[in-house]
């Protein structure tokens, strides 16, 4: 072993020391990890940038750090002109895309070229003087968080395969502490979302509460007086309110089980889908005053064995989303038809409104519990509608599928079969919808 081998080894040890007193003493997340490039130069680097992925794929530069202190607010001057080409053919960028590390001992100005935008950055870049460089994947449970990227320059310091173990050590430390911050903020949001939930639930339950409370006055009073019609209607009242509070109880108790994992029990009865949805689409459309509703059902009955108080919750989630994020005076259209292009048979039902639409950045998350689309912050809602709408339907063998255009609307697309899983599996039929 050399000399110089050793000293880079220990100066690497030096630096894995100092490290790791900062990961456990550093006030915050940010802090900590430009601690650590500003730690790299110049023990171990000329210049050392960081590099994370963000959620829509980007890297974003979060901190870099020279030999020239006086130089870094250049650097990042052209860091913001020339952001990082996300199919650069070298650097942080190919180690992020492809998930290993990239030592180049000596950089040539082919190297300097690939990672260059246009000739005045390629100018730039030669500029710097960049001798050697090293750029390492940041990795934590399989998943690729960003890159760390050393370079050398005035120091004539060349990287080599024995420097390569220190870098990817510092880039677990480095790993470790986003994967620490990712979990910190995914548990601060699932936090959020279940005091948004219990709120939400709390203001649900209060409305039907007072309701029963005045209409049971009511009652009590006119028991010694004019009986007749007007008792009839304020037990209505209280009887479709007790009925919003079951559901809501059963709502609760499906997504108890949905964080638990427990398979939803389904009480399965000969059922009319078609007449189903007419019978809640007329329910609902006596308080939608604000919208219209239209329907398009088979008047032939459109038979399975379903669970009719499952998917009665179904169609008036989907219905009560549709209203939701729909403008007054909007109509809102469900459909109920059969598909016989595969067999058993499937039944079908959408819901489609001309509302705000859905981005596509939360189309993959819109039956997740407690998500909510970035564009609908400002409507009261917990969340946990579509998640329900999504627990009942896969409980019955069936998919569901949404397609929509921020600013144009959205199509919600229920398949439920109309043989059971256990019907199908006897007869020998497949149990899914063809593509």
């Amino acid at each position: 072993m050399t000399e110089e081998v050793t000293v880079e080894r220990r100066a690497a040890q030096r630096f894995l020391a100092g490290a790791a007193r900062l990961v456990a003493n550093a006030p915050g997340y940010e802090e900590t990890l430009r601690g650590l490039v500003r730690l790299a130069v110049p023990t171990l680097a000329d210049w050392c940038r960081l590099d994370v992925l963000e959620p829509d794929g980007a890297l974003r530069p979060l901190a870099l750090a020279c030999d020239d202190p006086r130089r870094e607010a250049a650097l990042w001057e052209i860091e913001c002109r020339y952001p990082l080409d996300p199919d650069a053919p070298v650097g942080a960028a190919r180690v992020v895309r492809y998930g290993s590390a990239e030592l180049t001992p000596r950089l040539s100005d082919a190297d300097l070229a690939g990672l260059a935008r246009d000739a005045e950055h390629l100018a730039v870049l030669r500029a710097l003087g960049l001798r050697s460089s090293l750029c390492v994947p940041l990795v934590a449970h399989g998943r690729v968080l960003g890159a760390l990227t050393l370079l050398t320059g005035v120091s004539g310091r060349q990287y080599e395969a024995v420097d390569l173990a220190a870098a990817e050590d510092i880039a677990c430390l480095v790993a470790v502490a986003l994967e620490n911050e990712r979990l910190r903020r995914k548990a601060e949001a699932a936090l959020r979302a279940r005091e948004i939930f219990v709120a939400a639930a709390l203001h649900d339950l209060a409305t039907p509460l007072a309701v029963l409370r005045l209409s049971a006055e009511a009652l009590a009073e006119r028991a010694y007086g004019r009986a007749g019609r007007e008792l009839v209607i304020e037990a209505s009242r209280i009887d479709a309110q007790v009925e919003r509070l079951f559901r809501l109880r059963a709502t609760l108790g499906d997504l108890a089980r949905l964080e638990t994992g427990e398979p939803l029990p389904l009480d399965r009865r000969t059922t009319d889908l078609a007449g189903l949805a007419r019978q809640v689409t007329q329910q609902m459309q006596r308080g939608a005053s604000r919208h219209g509703v239209q329907i398009d059902a088979e008047e032939t009955p459109l038979v399975g064995q379903w669970d009719a108080g499952r998917l009665e919750r179904v169609i008036e989630n989907l219905l009560s989303n549709a209203f939701k994020y729909t403008p007054a005076g909007g109509t809102v259209v469900l459909s109920v038809a059969r598909d016989e292009t595969a067999d058993p048979g499937w039944a079908i039902l959408r819901v489609r409104d001309r509302g705000v639409g859905i981005p596509a950045a939360d189309l993959t998350h819109v039956f997740e519990p407690f998500y909510r689309a970035g564009n609908v912050a400002a409507i009261p809602g917990a969340g946990i509608g579509l998640a329900g709408v999504r627990q009942i339907v896969e409980a019955h063998g069936g998919t569901i599928a949404v397609e929509s255009e921020e600013g144009v609307g959205s199509t919600f697309t229920v398949r439920l079969p109309l043989r059971s899983l256990e019907e199908s599996a006897s007869r020998g039929h497949p149990t899914s919808p063809a593509a």
